[in-house]
């Protein structure tokens, strides 16, 4: 009954996690934790709704070629990323600078580069298989699976949204757009994790710094 019910939890309870997460008083280790919180609760949701409906081991399985796609996800969104970035750049300097320098503030609480890439690697997979997996399974009983990814996506965007951050917000329809395609053309979680990982590393310690470097 509870996994059923992950459409509407995962949305409430991370949407309030990220909300939280950005607010200007929030330190941000002490921010993180809830996102993590939340997402680690909805994840032990959707694992144990994806192991009873015999799917987990599925999701999860390697073919190959996963890699690939996943690299091609990664920097297909980082163009695109870039691409708005550097247009807001241009258009609106003062507003996507302060922007700018609040997502540097909140990545860089983990200063050393091994532990962002683990806690990066470890938000992939969660956020991965809580929306392209149990979120987007509870749906496809309900609307279809061609509807369910959509909605799932949808509903990952909006969750993202109580940050108040444009770049945040922009960046969760890049990804929900590129995994959703993703699962649906090879039916399986993995592929989307992978792309997910290597989207969110590239942009962290890649693009992140190279934008702040540009305007500082």
């Amino acid at each position: 009954m509870l996994a059923r019910l992950l459409p509407l939890i995962a949305p409430l309870l991370v949407g309030a996690a990220q909300g939280l997460a950005f607010r200007p008083s929030s330190a941000p280790i002490a921010a993180w934790t809830w996102v993590a919180g939340a997402y680690a609760i909805c994840l032990v949701i959707a694992l144990a709704y994806l192991r009873s409906e015999e799917a987990l081991v599925e999701q999860l399985r390697y073919a190959g070629g996963d890699a690939a796609r996943g690299l091609l996800i990664a920097a297909g969104g980082l163009v695109v990323v870039y691409g708005a970035s550097a247009a807001a750049m241009a258009l609106l300097p003062t507003l996507a600078t302060r922007e700018l320098y609040v997502l540097v503030e909140r990545t860089i609480a983990l200063p050393h580069p091994w532990q962002r890439a683990l806690a990066l690697v470890a938000f992939a997979a969660a956020e991965e298989l809580v929306w392209r997996g149990g979120v987007l399974r509870a749906l496809e009983g309900r609307v279809g699976s061609a509807r369910a990814g959509w909605l799932a996506g949808a509903l990952y965007v909006l969750s993202v949204v109580p940050t108040l951050r444009a770049p945040m917000i922009g960046a969760a329809v890049v990804l929900a757009v590129a995994t959703t395609l993703l699962v649906r053309r090879t039916g399986r979680v993995l592929p989307a994790i992978v792309g997910h990982a290597m989207f969110s590393w590239l942009a962290v310690d890649l693009l992140l710094p190279t934008l702040w470097n540009g305007v500082k």
